[in-house]
């Protein structure tokens, strides 16, 4: 889709005003008291569907053509809608009120999987748009996806600053007792349109000087790639050290996935860094290659004992949710590795084949991102369904079951369960009353 800068500056200004004020009028309605429960309910999906459609248009004015930005649109539109309406009838509700009035708004992980596996959309549709195609040429995915990140980034700080000033005059103004731009600060009405057309005039901004991104991103990947080399100096010292140490010190902490997953999500980042679209990596210095290289090799093993940690944790205490949320996470992190493996095996420091791993791990993260957001995968759904079981097999005491634990974070499946559990005329005394306490709980923490 065409047209002159300035067209496309008040096409989105536009935009964001109308969004800012659909925001506005969806969150008081949500927030109110409606008679309706279902009226209510509808406006879950409503509210993520204004949140995050608009912003496609926001990227793709002037990126790709009209009827493919509509097409982007119009489906986003509909699996939104669907991902919500799951969102919100798996979400836990107290004791006589509707699963329609329970805790309003999507949920934090929606929010962030959306967020997520939209970037990766975004960038994907944009670069097939640009080649014609419907899987791109890997420098345009890169070239999209590198322009998204930092066009967000930099809107970000551009917001930030807007709002920086408007609180640096609502104070000064205060010290002559002059009050309404206080007032305006405070109330939702101006806040969700001016925030929403900061955004577009920021987006709009980076779109137009293409040349300051273009300068960024060199400068963010020329200081990444360097960066790398050190990474891979404390990760060879890591793996090398692991025969003398043993892993039971690893096992002992409760936090060794996380910290192998970022160190993988990390070393990824960075090795793509040296690579850039498979052009600049073959002038990269021939330090810069070896340490790729290197990265490579010790992302393998580093995936492979995360794997390992959460399988040691599933085993000894069952699935929780943060546990899926960490095999999903291992799973992607094992497809970047087994690429990079493979790529490297063929072509050695050229490593041409990152181009085809990136591409297939991202159409992977999509499919791992929207089973979790469905019945298929729902982290919550198997955690509590892991823990009932390890409760009936015996593997873990009623006395020493974690009934709040599927009260307060098992969602809609942990409250069913408990009920079960308490309605059970053949079940044990001890686990029937220790559900009807999760049940009248009022807060996870609260002392018995």
């Amino acid at each position: 889709m065409g047209g002159s800068p300035v067209r496309l500056g008040a096409a989105r200004i536009a935009l964001g005003l109308i969004q800012g004020i659909a925001l506005y009028f969806i969150e008081g309605s949500i927030d109110s008291r409606l008679e309706s429960a279902t009226a209510k309910f509808l406006f879950v999906p409503a509210d993520i569907v204004v949140l995050s459609v608009p912003f496609i248009a926001l990227f793709g004015l002037g990126n790709m053509r009209a009827r493919t930005l509509f097409a982007w649109m119009s489906g986003a539109t509909v699996l939104l809608s669907l991902l919500a309406l799951h969102d919100r009838l798996r979400q836990s509700v107290d004791p006589g009120r509707s699963v329609l009035l329970a805790e309003h708004g999507p949920s934090t992980m929606l929010i962030g999987f959306v967020v997520l596996g939209g970037f990766i959309m975004q960038a994907m549709v944009t670069a097939g748009d640009a080649d014609r195609r419907y899987i791109a040429t890997y420098p345009r995915y890169f070239e999209a996806a590198w322009k998204l990140a930092l066009q967000i980034a930099m809107t970000g700080v551009f917001v930030g600053l807007f709002w920086l000033l408007l609180w640096l005059g609502a104070g000064l103004l205060d010290l002559i007792e002059i009050r309404f731009l206080r007032r305006l600060t405070q109330d939702n009405a101006f806040v969700y349109p001016a925030t929403a057309v900061a955004i577009a005039a920021a987006i709009h901004l980076t779109d137009v000087r293409a040349d300051i991104l273009s300068g960024a991103r060199l400068l963010i990947q020329s200081i990444l790639s360097w960066l790398l080399p050190l990474v891979v100096i404390f990760v060879g010292i890591f793996l090398l050290s692991l025969p003398f140490t043993g892993l039971h010190a690893l096992w002992r902490t409760s936090h060794a996935a996380v910290l192998l997953l970022a160190v993988a999500g990390v070393t990824i980042a960075l090795v793509n860094a040296v690579y850039r679209d498979g052009a600049a990596g073959g002038a990269a210095s021939s330090i810069l290659r070896i340490g790729a290289a290197v990265g490579v090799v010790e992302l393998a093993p580093i995936v492979a004992i995360a794997a390992m940690a959460v399988a040691l944790r599933v085993g000894q205490h069952g699935w929780t949710v943060s546990r899926v949320l960490a095999a999903a996470a291992v799973l992607i992190a094992a497809c970047y590795a087994a690429g990079y493996l493979l790529a490297l095996m063929r072509w050695g420091l050229g490593l041409r084949g990152l181009e085809r791993a990136n591409v297939v791990a991202s159409f992977v993260t999509l499919f791992v991102l929207l089973a979790l957001l469905t019945p298929v995968a729902d982290p919550a759904r198997i955690a509590v369904a892991s823990q009932i079981a390890l409760l009936k097999s015996g593997r873990v005491t009623a006395d020493g079951f974690d009934y709040k634990y599927l009260r307060w974070q098992g969602e809609r499946y942990g409250r069913e369960a408990l009920e079960a559990l308490a309605a059970d005329p053949a079940g044990d005394g001890a686990v029937r009353a220790g559900a009807l306490k999760a049940l009248a709980s009022t807060g996870r923490w609260e002392h018995d």
